[in-house]
């Protein structure tokens, strides 16, 4: 069964251009980011796979997704 972890993506800006962060409210300390969000997505996984693998080798249980998004809808005025 394969894990679904919410991510919360978040544009960004320096310097060097625009990029795409994210982070993931059931990993805390687990961040990505990357110039595109094809990229991003990519290293999304990446992420989480290292991520997980760090808990497991320390013997930190695994959390289970429990985090869910929705877009909300407000009147614009």
């Amino acid at each position: 069964m394969d894990l679904r972890f919410a991510m919360i993506i978040e544009p960004a800006q320096d310097e060097q251009g625009e990029y795409f962060c994210a982070y993931f409210p059931d990993l805390p300390g687990c961040t990505t980011m990357g110039p595109t969000m094809e990229e991003l997505r990519a290293n999304a996984v990446d992420a989480v796979s290292g991520h997980l693998t760090a808990l497991r080798e320390l013997g930190k249980p695994v959390p289970f997704p429990r985090a869910r998004t929705e877009t909300v809808i407000v009147p614009a005025g």
